[in-house]
């Protein structure tokens, strides 16, 4: 056997003198295993299904009709022993409207956890803790669910509450101009939340919100009155906007600042949000037009190589 040159698709030809006809040496393990680096770099990176092909002299309906066998393993996540060192920052994205969701975690250490639920329930949640060791602390958005999950799995678990979504809660109930000066002054509080840092700070910003708190309680319980739409007169509260927005301070207090007295615990849920959603969402993006099955797939994928990049040191 003796090289004869290489095939349109760039393989060596050998060609055998004594029957005058030629072959390429096939690897079935080496092509298996390219074939599925090459399908992990397609699910989570940016080219397209027509681009790769054509680098590789492939048509696109070849490489689809090759990469069909691999929809169907969904990689699992790892599960260490033992979180009881480091703390665990959990959230959800939505793969298709609000009726398919992943429960994502992260920990300080990397590992990175994932499950496939309907929708951000108790019992979603519930499954999700029960498959993780418990760690030090928990930071999350706030969801009911998993807060009420937590309380009964992980009651001595410490809770920190996302502050940029205390930062947006805001927003959103008060508007980025009230039109009072007690929501004015409200937000103001909100603002500040991001800028405490220590304990002497953190006692300063719960005194300010207590004399809030104390300087508009009657503005608070003023009450309008009105008819029913049945026609029975009825009540409420004026100003509820502003009074929701207090009423989720003052629920989350004792959540709002775990990472003053964890030094080291973040008081964001970015290492999900941003590490990890917003890759999940741009590359979903890139490649829509995904049915729910293969938009599972392509999120087990991307967790399984986050996970791997994280865990090797190469990607913070």
């Amino acid at each position: 056997m003796q090289k004869w040159g290489r095939t349109k698709a760039g393989k060596i030809r050998w060609y055998c003198r004594f029957c005058a006809k030629s072959s390429v040496q096939k690897r079935p393990d080496l092509e298996q295993r390219w074939l599925l680096r090459l399908f992990r770099n397609w699910v989570t990176g940016t080219d397209t299904l027509q681009r790769i092909a054509s680098t590789r002299n492939h048509t696109r309906q070849a490489l689809s009709k090759s990469f069909s066998s691999l929809w169907e393993t969904i990689p699992v996540p790892t599960i260490p022993e033992d979180l009881a060192g480091t703390y665990l920052v959990a959230d959800a994205i939505y793969l298709s409207g609000h009726n398919e969701c992943v429960l994502i975690g992260r920990t300080g250490l990397n590992h990175v956890f994932w499950l496939f639920a309907r929708q951000e329930t108790l019992s979603a949640w519930t499954e999700f803790i029960r498959m993780i060791p418990k760690p030090k602390a928990l930071i999350c958005d706030g969801q009911s669910g998993l807060l009420s999950a937590v309380k009964g799995l992980w009651p001595e678990v410490k809770v920190q509450r996302c502050l940029p979504h205390m930062h947006r809660l805001g927003i959103q109930k008060l508007t980025r101009r009230p039109k009072t000066p007690a929501g004015q002054e409200l937000l103001k509080l909100v603002y500040a939340l991001h800028t405490v840092k220590t304990a002497q700070e953190r006692d300063k910003w719960l005194f300010d919100f207590d004399a809030w708190g104390t300087r508009w309680e009657r503005f608070l319980k003023e009450r309008t009155y009105g008819l029913h739409p049945c026609g029975k007169r009825t009540w409420w509260y004026t100003h509820r906007r502003i009074r929701a927005m207090k009423n989720t301070l003052t629920q989350a207090l004792e959540n709002l600042f775990v990472y003053i007295d964890y030094p080291g615990v973040p008081s964001t849920t970015n290492l999900v949000e941003g590490g990890i959603n917003s890759r999940i969402k741009e590359l979903l993006h890139r490649h829509r037009g995904m049915g729910l099955e293969h938009k599972n797939q392509h999120e087990s994928l991307l967790n399984s190589n986050i996970s791997a990049v994280l865990r090797s040191g190469t990607l913070g």
